[in-house]
């Protein structure tokens, strides 16, 4: 849930006022969006794949995702505050 901390603190410092509202409603459409097609995309990988094979795929991605972290830890964040 930390990430979602850090996505709103950056969108606020990044948006001007009267774009808040806007911005934080379209992140969640987009988020939503991306729950929903993922849950389904899960499902169709089960049933072509297995039970197994989604998990070790998974797995994959979450250990490419460690490795790349490093590159993201250069976020720039504005002066003012």
């Amino acid at each position: 849930m930390l990430h979602l901390v850090v996505a709103q603190t950056l969108i606020q410092l990044n948006t001007s006022r009267e774009f808040i509202g806007r911005v934080v409603g379209l992140r969640t459409i987009l988020a939503s969006i991306v729950k929903i097609t993922s849950a389904l995309l899960t499902g169709v990988f089960i049933s072509k794949l297995g039970v197994f094979n989604v998990f070790i795929l998974f797995s994959l991605v979450i250990l490419f995702s460690f490795l790349s972290i490093k590159k993201l830890s250069n976020v720039e964040v504005p002066d003012r505050l």
